[in-house]
């Protein structure tokens, strides 16, 4: 499973001539689904919207499509995003996140690598890497992502699990209860781990 980076740099605006904009700028950041596409898609018609500020209403845009399962025009919007801000490692994260949905794998770690070259202590961007080696059943490349996902962020529970699930398929069972048990210390919600562990006649 892949996640996504849901808040980035605010909108930078100069002087909006737009009565209701501070209304439209919180349905884009904070709205979900088709509000969150309504508000966004209102700030871009702006035609005083810097070209940072115009990234990051197409960023947020595409993440209302990617809740709503619309990958590619996610995608599309991502694009527009990066084309006006080449540096927007979010951008490039949750691109990646879309292709790996639509099972885009070598365009998915591409974005994944890029949005860490440009923020080297990127950990969602490691985990969502490493979720996509998972899906290639690349775990060893998997294991290596997770590790530094959390080396990162030791509390990041569901990297913990993830890593757990890979090492399991890997035969290395002591690992893999291992990370199960520690990641539900650090979240007991993490029900998957809790699954495994039952299902490998461990007591979680």
């Amino acid at each position: 499973m892949r996640y996504l980076v849901v808040i980035a740099v605010g909108l930078l605006l100069a002087s909006p001539a737009w009565a209701d904009f501070e209304i439209d700028k919180r349905d884009c950041v904070r709205g979900k689904g088709s509000v969150k596409i309504s508000g966004c898609s209102r700030l871009l018609k702006l035609e005083k919207l810097d070209p940072k500020s115009r990234a990051t209403a197409y960023f947020y845009r595409g993440n209302g499509y990617y809740f709503l399962k619309q990958y590619r025009r996610a995608i599309q919007d991502y694009n527009e995003a990066i084309r006006l801000n080449p540096r927007y490692a979010v951008a490039y994260a949750n691109r990646g996140s879309a292709y790996g949905d639509l099972k885009q794998y070598p365009r998915a770690i591409q974005d994944q690598t890029e949005a860490i070259r440009l923020i080297p202590g990127f950990a969602l961007a490691y985990y969502n890497r490493g979720s996509t080696y998972d899906d290639l059943k690349q775990y060893r490349r998997a294991i290596q992502d997770y590790n530094k996902a959390i080396r990162l962020n030791p509390r990041y529970a569901i990297a913990y699990g993830n890593r757990g699930v890979a090492f399991e398929r890997l035969g290395r069972r002591k690992e893999a209860i291992r990370d199960y048990r520690q990641a539900l210390r650090l979240d007991p919600g993490q029900r998957q781990s809790r699954t495994n562990l039952r299902r490998l006649g461990v007591r979680p």
